[in-house]
């Protein structure tokens, strides 16, 4: 612990929660610890006093960690300081990038706190053992110098540092080499063997022994490694290559080392490294990486929405699926957000009064909710919630299956709806229905069966077939027949039948008959229907005179008509059919399908439908179809199919009516395209306009660093004000309707910025801004955003003399009314006596005033324990409206949302 003390060690690292896990680490082992949350607090940091040890970041904004590694390197005083990157990235590449800015060492998020622990002991002992061997070649030249006396006192301090130096080999896990590149020369301490499988110095120490144990793949990469850094291209060497054991094996070796000694003309004259075995971890990343892709895989392609959220709910993994259901279109959208934010609100209440509670307490929970979709709208699912635990048993995530319902409550529904309209249709039919169960027995019947037949209530009530048949035989021409067909049907249920009774009366009653059959194919009885076809038989006369008409209306039809028979060649086509495909009525009846002129592309969707209708499934469909003419050109059209059936519902033809619809596609294609290029343009202007102001901010940026202290204020102002502009289509060209933009990301972005832009002050007097969620056009975006600039400048610049504290708060509200109130708010010190707000001396303020008159609004200015302004206005030509909840913030961590104060750095 006394010498982990004496070692301080800078954490970089942009976010909070690996800052504070790198720093209980280490600091609960003993080392003193600063963090830094970006790379310039990081280089200030290290120029402040010189730590021993950098454990940086790679990805941050503004300076990632490869440029902070960079400029370290460039301090003559900073340069030794041994960087070791801890990042995510682990590609070859990344590394290769990363050892080319100066980095020593490499370790991967996820860390594991052993390997941390073991690279940061390995670099900081490498770092003693160069700092004591300078020290001690310092106090030997010394000593020479002043008097040769003390050179055995010398010689047996540099004995004891090297035998505390071999103490230290002996004691590390590490393997320890030493090699003079000059003269071949070469030392490998005993784990050095050992981690091969060998006893200590089995073989002599030398770099060939070394290099014909590295795998012959890679022997070049090794080698290139090796010479850049003997030649000065390279600080420090690290490579992670394999090395053969003893027993014929391979093992992962990592070997870190540098050039710590040359002649005056550069060369190299001593190399020192260390070699770890690094196969567990590297068999284990291999394992998880093959682990991972297995899962997301899976979690991929299925059709089953799945998420997993840390123990706040907050989601960590969502899959496209679960996307999907929201509304999103991409599992992105949805990461970060809590599980309760896309339940709608009693859900949500539900979920965290009854079914969390009970997952904690039982590990799991099943059943169905609402999910609430972007859109507003709700989806039914069933969810199932579990507990994900790690090794200790401990819960570390929840895991939520979700299954999209909405077609099985939609069936249900139509389930519950055919029920009713069965039964208000039988209850209302013109037929007779008899409906008996596998026995016989009768089930049900409706009241015009009893009337066709005459049957009292008392013998249906009885549910007897056989009391029922008597009534019925009384009433029949010939009985015995009625009374056979009836007990082949009962003695074969797969029979159908479909026949005409007469009665002794002179009435004709239609008879049909079928098995009920369920999905599973199991019989469940049969059913009967009777009508009285009496007065339809004087109606085929009538029938007769409808085909006349028929005819009239087929010729002369402007749609294609065209009719199939059994076989589905054409039986009939009228002239327009004829005119739109370019065939004649010879050349297609009797010789030609529909599907002969289908398009090839069409052909399997067309043939599937027509499956369908002659299986019987359907009676007709409506399909979008090409049709391939007899001059080869393709046309678009909407063909509307109807089966003709036969009595007993057989398919007996088909009948095809075709509309052209290819001049309908082609010009929706070209509005389409149309508007397409005016969207790509309108976008293009926002983003060059908003690229020209931001030149322009620059521009004023960099005249304002030459000027004076009064013409570099006055200029600063005029950036932001430009500046506050450009945010404007910044957002504009970040929209989807590119007329108008979220005011609440606006804000966010602008006050970002002024926070930036009054550091320090902005430390001690944070902004909150309570923003609602509104969509703003840009006629009323740019004076809002530029009145906002002036007046949290102004109050920065004004309300806080000398080390005061306070606060800013910004609002933006929709009035009941419809007007919109901008309130900004200080809490300073106040306004000046007399102040009265119109006529203001200041130009920022008379820019407000002139800014409120161009949004024709009224602002009033008071000082209730600071100053205070609020501007009520209009928006000019445009209706105010809500938006959905906003997205994330931009930019982290300082952000503006409604009611949280911004953080500064």
């Amino acid at each position: 612990m006394t010498d982990t003390l004496n070692h301080e060690i800078l954490v970089v690292d942009d976010t909070s929660a690996n800052l504070r896990l790198l720093s209980s680490l280490l600091v609960d082992h003993g080392y003193r610890v600063r963090v830094a949350s970006s790379g310039a607090m990081a280089l200030r940091s290290a120029m402040a006093a010189v730590p021993d040890l950098i454990l940086l970041d790679v990805r941050m904004p503004e300076m990632d960690g490869l440029e902070v590694c960079r400029q370290l390197k460039k301090d003559q005083r900073l340069r030794p300081i041994p960087v070791v990157f801890v990042s995510a990235l682990s590609e070859a590449s990344d590394k290769v990038a990363g050892f080319a800015a100066g980095a020593v060492d490499f370790v991967t998020k996820p860390i594991e706190p052993e390997e941390v622990l073991a690279r940061v002991r390995t670099h900081l002992e490498l770092l003693a053992l160069q700092r004591r061997q300078a020290q001690v070649q310092i106090e030997l030249e010394q000593r020479v110098a002043e008097r040769t006396a003390d050179l055995a006192h010398a010689n047996r301090a540099l004995q004891a540092s090297e035998e505390r130096l071999r103490l230290v080999i002996d004691a590390t896990s590490d393997a320890i080499w030493d090699w003079n590149p000059t003269s071949g020369e070469m030392y490998f301490s005993d784990r050095w063997y050992t981690m091969l499988e060998h006893l200590p110095g089995e073989f002599a120490a030398g770099f060939d022994e070394w290099h014909q144990r590295v795998h012959p793949d890679d022997v070049a990469q090794v080698k290139a490694a090796v010479q850049t850094n003997l030649q000065g291209d390279s600080p420090e060497l690290s490579i992670e290559y394999r090395m053969r054991t003893r027993s014929g094996g391979w093992t992962w070796i990592q070997s870190r080392g540098r050039v710590i000694e040359r002649d005056p003309a550069g060369n190299p004259q001593r190399m020192v490294g260390t070699n770890v075995d690094v196969t567990a971890r590297r068999v284990a990343q291999c394992a998880l990486d093959d682990s991972l892709t297995r899962f997301t895989s899976f979690a991929e392609a299925t059709e089953y929405g799945f998420s997993m959220a840390d123990l706040d709910f907050n989601i960590t993994y969502a899959n496209p699926a679960l996307a999907r259901m929201f509304g999103e279109h991409g599992a992105a959208a949805v990461i970060g957000h809590s599980v309760l934010t896309f339940h709608a609100p009693e859900v949500a209440g539900r979920l965290s009064e009854q079914v969390l509670p009970t997952l904690f307490e039982q590990g799991h929970w099943q059943g169905e909710l609402e999910l609430l979709a972007v859109d507003g709208s709700r989806v039914p699912v069933e969810e199932n919630l579990f507990l994900i635990r790690d090794a200790e048993g401990k819960p570390r995530y929840i895991g939520d299956i979700v299954t999209d319902i909405t077609a099985r409550k939609e069936a249900e529904q139509r389930l519950q709806f055919t029920n009713a309209l069965l039964s208000a249709e039988q209850a209302a039919s013109i037929d007779g229905i008899l409906v008996v169960d596998e026995a016989g027995k009768i089930i049900s019947t409706n009241p015009r069966f009893a009337e066709i037949w005459e049957i009292p209530q008392s013998v249906l009530s009885s549910n007897s077939d056989e009391l029922a048949l008597r009534c019925v035989l009384d009433k029949l021409a010939a009985p015995h027949e009625f009374l056979d067909k009836v007990k082949f049907l009962y003695a074969n249920p797969e029979a159908t039948s479909h026949d005409e009774v007469a009665l002794k009366d002179d009435r004709v009653i239609d008879r049909n008959s079928c098995p009920m059959r369920g999905s599973d194919g199991r019989y469940y009885g049969r059913i009967w229907f009777f009508r009285d076809i009496t007065e339809r038989k004087r109606a085929d006369e009538a029938l007769r005179t409808s085909e006349a008409f028929f005819r009239a209306i087929f010729d002369n039809s402007l749609y294609g008509i065209g009719t199939s028979g059994k076989d589905m060649k054409l039986t009939q086509v009228n002239p327009a059919f004829c005119k739109m495909l370019g065939y004649t009525s010879d050349e297609m009846i009797g010789k030609m399908s529909i599907g002969d002129v289908t398009h090839p592309d069409d052909v399997p969707a067309s043939r599937e439908a027509v499956g369908r209708m002659l299986g019987g499934e359907i009676d007709d469909f409506t399909l979008e179809k090409r049709y391939v003419t007899k001059s080869g050109k393709i046309i678009h059209a909407m063909a509307f199919v109807n089966a003709i059936r036969d009595e007993s519902g057989g398919y007996v033809a088909s009948s095809a009516s075709i509309l052209d619809t290819t001049e309908k596609k082609r010009t929706e294609a070209e509005i389409a395209a149309a508007l397409r290029e005016k969207e790509t343009l309108l976008k293009e202007i926002y983003h060059r306009v908003k690229n020209n102001l931001q030149v322009v901010s620059s521009l004023l940026a960099m005249q304002g660093a030459k000027a004076g202290d009064e013409a570099r204020a006055l200029l600063d102002i005029s950036a932001d004000r430009v500046r506050s502009i450009a945010l404007v289509h910044e957002q504009l060209y970040q929209s989807k309707n590119l007329s108008s933009i979220s005011y609440p990301a606006y804000v966010r972005e602008l006050v970002a910025h002024l926070t930036d832009a009054y550091d320090p002050i902005s430390r001690r007097v944070p902004i909150v801004a309570e923003i609602d969620d509104l969509s703003i056009g840009v006629g009323t975006a740019v004076p809002l955003g530029l009145v906002i600039t002036e007046l949290i400048s102004n109050a920065y610049k004004q309300a806080f003399p000398g080390e005061a504290t306070g606060e800013i708060r910004v609002m933006l509200n929709l009035l009941p009314s419809g007007l919109l109130r901008l309130t900004v708010r200080d809490t300073g010190r106040g306004l000046p006596p007399g102040f009265a707000g119109s006529g203001a001396s200041s130009l920022g303020l008379r820019l407000v005033e002139m800014l409120a008159s161009q949004l024709d609004g009224r602002i009033e200015v008071s000082s209730p324990g600071g100053a205070c302004f609020e501007l009520t206005f209009a928006p000019e030509g445009q209706e105010v409206t809500f938006m959905p909840v906003a997205a994330a913030p931009a930019r982290e961590p300082r952000t503006a949302t409604n009611q949280t104060p911004i953080e500064v750095d």
